[in-house]
């Protein structure tokens, strides 16, 4: 059963005041970490307090073996849609 957890990221201005963008590390199908965005609305990114480009974006963990986290997103990224795998330690666990 999936749970909540959320996502280290690098936060930016949205095209709206209502949204953001992020910018998640994750892994790519050749298995290098890599870099992704997502638009998404303000009220799933939690702001780190005196960091204003870090934050922690609302996901829904599935599954966590050798150190890494698939994740399923609100929003799908741009480059890979909604599921990524990220490295466990980008996830941080309510």
């Amino acid at each position: 059963m999936p749970q909540v957890c959320y996502i280290k990221c690098h936060v930016g201005t949205g095209m709206f005041s209502d949204e953001l963008t992020v910018h998640i590390r994750t892994l790519n199908a050749a298995g290098q970490l890599t870099t992704v965005s997502s638009i998404v609305p303000k009220d799933s990114v939690d702001i780190e307090g005196g960091k204003p480009n870090q934050g922690r974006l609302q996901a829904y963990c599935m599954t966590e073996a050798k150190g890494l986290t698939y994740v399923v997103l609100r929003q799908a990224t741009l480059e890979n849609g909604p599921s990524l795998v990220v490295p466990s330690g980008e996830v941080v666990h309510p």
